[in-house]
Parts: structure tokens; C-alpha cells; sequence
């Protein structure tokens, strides 16, 4: 993984107040480009700022991702 990547990782975990699931984090930004990525954390800062989600954050962005995914026949490698 390139060091770009891995900031991006980081700033994503930042952000949505999450470094348990960094892990998850690097390997989507792996393999989703970072445009994809930049849309899927305005929806989630749009969302919580409605007070639709509170919590996991985090978890919302890895199920952005997977949908993403599965949709485009990208393997993420979770499991």
C-alpha cells in the first residue's frame, strides 16, 4: 500500500472517529478509488448531521463500501 493510501486510511478513521476498524479502512482504499471514497464520507456527514445515524460511523462507511463493491465486482477481501 502506497503512503497516500495509508494517510487516507487514517484521515477516514479520523474523521468518522473510528481507528478500530482501520484495517477495513486500508483495504478499501486499496481497491476503491479515493473520488468514490471522498462521496461515501460527505453521505455519512450529511446523514449524521440529520441525526439519522449517531454511532458507527465507521460501520456505515464499510457498508457504503461493500455495496460499492459488489456492484462494481471488486473483491475486498472480507470476510
Amino acid at each position: 500500500m502506497s503512503r497516500e493510501k495509508d494517510i487516507l486510511a487514517k484521515e477516514i478513521a479520523e474523521e468518522l472517529s473510528d481507528g478500530y476498524n482501520l484495517g477495513a479502512f486500508r483495504a478499501i482504499v486499496d481497491k476503491i478509488p479515493e473520488q468514490q471514497i471522498r462521496i461515501f464520507l460527505s453521505i455519512i456527514k450529511d446523514t449524521h448531521l440529520t441525526g439519522k445515524i449517531k454511532n458507527n460511523r465507521g460501520v456505515m462507511f464499510i457498508s457504503l463500501s461493500k455495496s460499492y463493491a459488489a456492484k462494481n465486482n471488486i473483491n475486498l477481501n472480507f470476510k
